[in-house]
């Protein structure tokens, strides 16, 4: 319950950060999700900077597969490895968690980060779904 409670608060900061060009946008924002292997059907990886590949999406559209290059690299690769997913116009990483100089990267670049158990492809949609605008009625999207 606690660790629901705490996705969603983190998908609601979310949202209200995201700005609003990238709300008209969100079906082609790219997004990386960290992945252990190389299928949209593939389990989100427990941690971001560890994990061996980035699945691509072009809103809900997988679109390529990304091997980590600093994978090998040890402790303290992390703010590499986010200029290179900057480097490929990633908007948005999902993973299971994200260390602290992770975090502190992504927050330099602009780059909008959500912790996320399940599958890839849900796991792009969810972004996606966050990041339509308000319905005409002022309610958020379907969470």
């Amino acid at each position: 319950m606690k660790n629901t409670r705490s996705l969603n608060l983190v998908l609601a900061a979310l949202a209200l950060l995201l700005s609003s060009s990238l709300a008209s946008g969100a079906d082609r924002l790219l997004i990386a999700v960290a992945s252990d292997s190389v299928e949209a059907t593939s389990l989100v990886s427990k941690t971001g900077g560890r994990s061996r590949y980035y699945l691509l999406f072009s809103g809900t559209d997988f679109v390529q597969v990304l091997d980590n290059p600093f994978l090998a690299k040890g402790p303290g690769a992390t703010p590499s490895l986010v200029e290179y997913l900057a480097q490929k116009g990633v908007g948005v990483v999902v993973a299971g968690g994200f260390g602290p100089l992770m975090v502190e990267a992504m927050d330099q670049k602009g780059m909008k980060y959500i912790i996320f158990s399940g599958i890839a492809q849900e796991a792009a949609e969810r972004v996606v779904d966050l990041l339509r605008p308000p319905q005409k009625d002022g309610k958020m999207p379907r969470q």
